[in-house]
């Protein structure tokens, strides 16, 4: 069974399409990440705790502290 040349072109279209949004929400992650340690800074600029941090965002103290130490001194 053979494929028609419109079938491999909405398939190649549907493709594209797909891996355009994945790049989207790829650009939309990491804007998200920054943000959130930009808030996490702040955060601890006016005294919260890594834990009441962790509990806000539903991560443990741990990851908050390594949130914030592979973030290190990015400017967000």
């Amino acid at each position: 069974m053979s494929v028609s040349p419109v079938t491999d072109m909405s398939t190649s279209d549907d493709k594209r399409q797909a891996l355009e949004l994945l790049a989207i929400l790829r650009q939309r992650q990491e804007a998200t990440r920054l943000h959130r340690i930009h808030c996490m800074r702040l955060a601890r600029q006016h005294g919260a705790t890594h834990f009441e941090i962790g509990a806000e965002l539903g991560v443990s103290e741990a990851a908050v502290r390594g949130m914030l130490k592979r973030a290190g001194s990015e400017n967000v």
